[in-house]
């Protein structure tokens, strides 16, 4: 049997941190992680994507999932870790039925 998402994958990544506005103290967001099932399809031709600031990254990994709704909230500083590494999140790219994961 083909199985659509065969991989998994978990993004981690910490919430937004809070000022304390009396003493000025800086409190970090909670840590947090979500295991997705997905398709991972590797970037054997030397691919880039554009950065925010023009510059060319290069990815690793294209990972194909399912929508989760945690997907629009999660920081540029996340990491991902898959098949036994830890990767940099690079983009996450929205679609209607499926989200596209560049690490």
């Amino acid at each position: 049997m083909v199985t659509r998402r065969p991989h998994t994958a978990t993004i981690a990544y910490r919430g937004t941190g809070t000022k304390n506005p009396t003493t000025g103290v800086f409190t970090e967001g909670a840590e947090t992680s979500v295991s997705i099932s997905c398709l991972g399809q590797p970037n054997n031709s030397g691919r880039f994507i554009v950065g925010t600031n023009g510059d060319q990254l290069s990815y690793s990994w294209t990972l194909i999932s399912d929508p989760f709704g945690e997907a629009d909230n999660i920081p540029d500083k996340a990491t991902v870790t898959f098949k036994g590494k830890e990767y940099k999140l690079l983009r996450i790219t929205v679609y209607q039925k499926h989200l596209e994961i560049k690490i």
